[in-house]
């Protein structure tokens, strides 16, 4: 997965949600990867499979900088 920060220099800071579906060991393993990359973050369950990697306002811009 990608994430494309150019966006986020010129927008205000908002919450940035990311959806995972965790299909195996490794996908599991990174979304922890992104989970403590980014200070502030939490780790939602929203389905069977499914989680969110929630990022407070500004934190995604910090770790662009």
């Amino acid at each position: 997965m990608i994430l494309d920060t150019s966006s986020l220099h010129h927008s205000s800071p908002e919450t940035l949600v990311i959806l995972f579906k965790i299909i195996s060991r490794g996908s599991w393993d990174e979304l922890h990867r992104w989970h403590e990359a980014l200070p502030g973050s939490r780790v939602e369950h929203i389905l069977h499979g499914i989680y969110a990697l929630i990022i407070p306002q500004g934190g995604a811009r910090e770790l662009a900088q």
